[in-house]
């Protein structure tokens, strides 16, 4: 063999053990460390791999002499150094550990472990302020590092710098929220402090993370007896008896009041009466006035037919307390009768008790009496209320919390008539059910995506700061401003360069050498420029009030939405607001102006914004930044007045519009404002004409809505012209031959798994946008709303608007087509059949494109049975997807074949041979698809290697794709050179010179990445 291939026959045993220590194979993993020092016995890594080897089975003399050795062939190897110092700190030479790790410290300052372990070595001798700096120092080299937190903390604990240990406690946590323990240890400290809710929060913490930790059940407990909620704090030493049968077997003199009351409860409930008998007495002995200790113990002495022992403390409750009736019962002489009764109350009694003490830490009681004031007017208990009846009326505990849609979405918990909260604290939140609405918990997300804030502006600069400082005083910050100036007369640049030179990171303008003649133009030119998600166009004279934008942005975080618009008012020449624009929104729909409303384009346009423009100026909207066809803009440029209507219709397509009433925005009235001035001009009559026949076809807006246009457009004209009748109207609006036109653009809603990588979810992406420049409305709905690859999801066009299964599951099926007006459904994965036959009155059309799932899913008779109602036809790529439907008897022509395509791609592959050491002879592998181990990745390399070890010609595997995969295997594989990991990647086709395809069901296997 050549020495490169003994380097890599070293490097391939050392890979093996690796994998075996880390597997815990550690004979396995010796064998294949020394047959590598066979191949190179002056290896110091492997030295290094049999002393960590050792340090694992704690065979502490061995370790070192394999390190020491390690360091005698390379004493740079600091590595090495660190094992000598973690042997002598477990043997307990922590002197000679704290002077290895210092050495390995000067060897290598940003050693994270070192310090760390330095840290450790030197608290665990007392020398506080030298731990302390080491700590310090590990924390700086990464903050992230949150083991340094807690083991400092831990040691100014010890030391009585509670305060500081509690900081630093905290800064742990906020690093690594999920450390049950580090929740236990600061839990500990609060109760050490007597802080008796602070300790109750850590502990439920630590619980919720590791529920099998004794301490943390036992400790809460105490915590809650000191905060007198002694139900709750049963509870948990019940979990501790469950968990830990043996756990209180310690001298009952040596417990405190609260846990020999406590203990005494467990015992009883476990049947061990004796025992609690004994506990509670003691308990009695050390608080004698705590009444309920005395109906606890008689209950179990009625349990043990201790009658006349159980009637003393008995009366013993009524003397503390005369003037409650025990347990509601008249008198103690129907002993039997009442223990019967009393067995049954405490089971339901605890069941109770336990979902209160579950679901009341998060609770809120505030919200539950402002929603129901019926509850707050009678004093109730809420949580009690809402366990016991509250959940069967749909109340909701929390404004987080919608109990109908968990009983809705969760028909096992609804089947079972279980408390629908305390299910999701106790299961489904970690089972990942959602707790509130669709919208409501979309809505919510962390999302903060730039936008371009476009500004027009001709001859404004008496009204161009106050524009601009309205933007620059935005509480929302993520953006960008493009100001477009079209040869203004005035000192308009002047303004703007000042601005511009205060705010250069921000503000970026362009000035027009010819004015270009209208300011579509200029909307068109800066769409053009845009760069951000999100586009707001801002007229240079208006303004806006400072939390305009934050309040309209949070709506995009709905894929759906892709136009949001807020109040707008008119205001003066001297920025003085005043009515108007109120009025005109009445006008055109009634009564849904004051709060917010979310509905399809097409429920809008057939309402309010199909009778009038009821976004009368542009910077009271947000719209998601589209590239729309030249033909759209030519469509615009014939407009004067009306542009802005017709291309909110173009840019809402087939998504949903927002309105929120609490962004409020200013549209200025003065006598240079262009739009007042064409009020009243025959072309203002017949520009609404002309959008009325656009909307009809684009939209279908309905003869009620063109009847509505027309007389609220026949009132402007007899004002405008100042006549009696509208007669002469009809000579510019039509409305006769409007009623003959029909809805033309059909609207198709494309259904995909989601942007993931594959085939099966990006030819369903490459049809839509297809459809679209086709002039089709298209809608694209996906399955999987919670897992995105960027890149696929920058495939879509984004005019087409995104519906999240849960979102039209909210909406309910039927009101979903019939209110986006749906014309076809084009499904590509079998879930949407699973989910849209659930629906009896699906009266379109219903394609179903399928990729292998039908053949490669065991789809039961019954489903399909329901499926073959639903579908009007069967596309498929290859014979094999037939199998499913072969034992149905059903018409050929039911079916079509389409092979998988893509479009044609142009360009190339944005990487050289040479960016990845490849010479330009050698010969190269590809192998491209998702990164699953289904699609052969591991198999293909061991090929191509086997392939290399015999081949005189140099050869190179490339894998495109990722997932977990391509993560597992690059630790194993990324010290080969020749196999090369490259993440996604387009255009791989024409770098390659082979493609390895593992397996093929589909045609065009590797389409997505061609």
């Amino acid at each position: 063999m050549t020495t490169s291939k003994n380097q890599e026959l070293l490097a391939r045993l050392i890979l093996r053990g690796d994998q075996l220590l880390v597997d815990l194979k550690y004979p396995q993993a010796a064998t294949a460390y020394i047959e590598a020092l066979r191949i190179d016995p002056s290896s110091a890594v492997v030295y290094y791999k049999l002393g960590e080897l050792s340090l694992k089975q704690n065979r502490w003399e061995e370790a070192i002499q394999y390190f020491n050795q390690a360091i005698e062939l390379q004493p740079d190897l600091y590595w090495a150094k660190f094992g000598v110092g973690q042997v002598l700190a477990e043997q307990g030479h922590l002197d000679q550990a704290i002077e290895t790790f210092r050495r390995v410290v000067e060897l290598q300052p940003n050693f994270l472990f070192a310090h760390y372990h330095l840290a450790l070595c030197l608290s665990n001798l007392g020398l506080i302020d030298e731990a302390y700096q080491a700590f310090q120092k590990t924390i700086e080299i990464d903050p992230r590092f949150y083991w340094a937190y807690f083991s400092l903390g831990s040691m100014l604990e010890r030391f009585g710098h509670n305060e500081e240990a509690i900081a630093t406690y905290q800064k742990g946590l906020e690093q690594e929220p999920k450390n049950s323990l580090a929740h236990h240890q600061l839990g500990d400290l609060w109760l050490k402090l007597g802080r008796w809710n602070d300790a109750v929060t850590s502990y439920l913490q630590a619980i919720n993370l590791d529920s099998k930790y004794v301490w943390s059940h036992h400790n809460l407990g105490v915590a809650l007896g000191h905060l007198d909620r002694w139900n709750e704090a049963l509870l948990c030493h019940q979990k501790v008896a469950e968990l830990k049968p043996d756990f209180w077997q310690i001298p009952s003199t040596k417990l405190d009041f609260m846990v020999q009351y406590q203990l005494g409860l467990v015992l009883m409930i476990q049947q061990k009466l004796d025992e609690s008998v004994l506990y509670l007495k003691q308990a009695i002995s050390i608080k004698p006035d705590f009444s309920t200790t005395y109906q606890y113990l008689s209950l179990a002495l009625i349990k043990l037919k201790r009658w006349k022992e159980a009637l003393q403390y008995r009366q013993k409750i009524e003397e503390l307390e005369p003037d409650t009736d025990v347990l509601s019962y008249d008198s103690y002489q129907s002993v039997g009768i009442e223990f019967q009764r009393l067995v049954l109350w405490e089971k339901s009694d605890i069941a109770l008790l336990n979902e209160y003490a579950v679901i009341s830490g998060e609770f809120d009681s505030n919200f539950y009496y402002s929603q129901y004031p019926d509850i707050a007017a009678g004093g109730i208990d809420p949580v009690m209320h809402y366990i016991t009846a509250g959940w069967k009326e749909l109340r909701d505990p929390s404004p987080v919390f919608s109990t109908q849609n968990y009983l809705r979405y969760n028909p096992d918990v609804s089947n079972k008539n279980l408390n629908p909260f305390y299910h999701f604290i106790v299961y489904g939140r970690s089972e990942g059910r959602r707790s509130q609405s669709f919208s409501n918990y979309i809505f919510q997300k962390k999302y903060i995506p730039k936008v371009s804030i476009l500004i027009p502006n001709y001859n404004h600069a008496r009204y161009l700061p106050e524009r601009l400082d309205s933007i620059l005083n935005q509480t929302y910050k993520n953006y960008e401003i493009i100001i477009l100036d079209d040869c203004s007369k005035d000192n308009s640049r002047d303004v703007i360069e000042k601005y511009h030179s205060l705010y250069p990171s921000k503000i970026q303008y362009l000035f027009n050498k010819i004015n270009s003649g209208s300011v579509f133009k200029q909307w068109e030119k800066g769409l053009s420029l845009a760069t951000c998600e999100l586009v707001w166009i801002c007229e240079s004279d208006d303004s806006c009030d400072p939390d305009f934008l934050e309040k309209l942005v949070k709506f995009f975080a709905d894929p759906s939405i892709m136009v949001a618009f807020g109040r707008i008012q008119f205001m003066d020449e001297d920025s003085v607001e005043f009515s108007g624009l109120d009025d005109y929104r009445e006008s055109a729909f009634p009564g849904i102006w004051k709060d917010v409303n979310i509905a399809t384009s097409n429920h809008w346009f057939n309402g309010a914004f199909g009778i009038r423009n009821v976004i009368a100026n542009v910077g009271g909207c947000v719209f998601r930044n589209q590239i729309l066809p030249p033909e759209i803009w030519s469509a615009a440029a014939e407009y004067k007045v009306c542009a802005d209507w017709f291309l909110y219709a173009v840019l809402a397509g087939g998504g949903r519009i927002a309105y929120e009433p609490t962004a409020k925005s200013y549209f200025r009235q003065h006598s240079a404002n262009t739009s007042v001035t064409s009020f009243a001009s025959e072309k203002y009559f017949r520009e609404h004409f002309r959008v009325a026949k656009f909307l009809r076809n684009y939209h279908g807006i309905s003869e009620n809505s063109l009847f509505r246009f027309y007389a609220l457009l026949a009132d402007h004209y007899k004002h405008s012209f100042k006549k009696s009748t509208s007669e002469g109207l009809i000579d510019l609006f039509d409305i006769s031959s409007l009623l003959k036109e029909k809805k033309i653009t059909k609207h198709i809603l494309i259904a995909s798994l989601g942007f993931h990588l594959g085939g099966g979810e990006i030819f369903p992406i490459h049809l839509a946008n297809q459809l679209l420049s086709m002039g089709y409305l298209v809608s694209f709905a996906i399955l999987d709303s919670q897992q995105e690859n960027e890149d696929i999801r920058n495939m879509l066009n984004r005019r087409i608007p995104v519906y999240c299964k849960d979102l039209i599951d909210e909406i309910g099926i039927e009101s979903f087509i019939r209110e986006a007006n749906i014309n076809l459904i084009h499904s590509h994965n079998p879930g949407w059949e699973y989910f849209f036959s659930a629906s009896k009155s699906i009266n379109i059309p219903y394609i179903v494109t399928h990729h292998g799932a039908y053949e490669c899913e065991q789809i039961d008779a019954q489903y399909l049975l329901k499926f073959l109602k639903l579908v009007d036809h069967w596309v498929y790529i290859s014979e094999k997807n037939l199998a499913a439907f072969d034992q149905l008897p059903l018409s050929p022509l039911l079916f079509t074949k389409l092979p998988n395509a893509v479009p044609v791609r142009e360009g190339a592959f944005p990487l050289m041979r040479s960016d990845l050491g490849i010479s330009d002879d050698a010969f190269v592998f590809g192998i491209a698809s998702r990164a699953i181990r289904s699609k052969g990745w591991e198999e293909a390399i061991k090929a191509a290697l086997i392939i290399n070890d015999v081949s005189d010609k140099e050869l190179f595997i490339l894998l495109c794709g990722d997932g977990e995969e391509k993560t597992r295997l690059s630790e194993i594989y990324d010290k080969f050179n020749n196999v090369k990991f490259l993440g996604y990647q387009k255009k791989f086709m024409v770098f390659i010179d082979f493609v390895i395809a593992v397996y093929s069901r589909q045609g065009f296997r590797v389409s997505h990445f061609l």
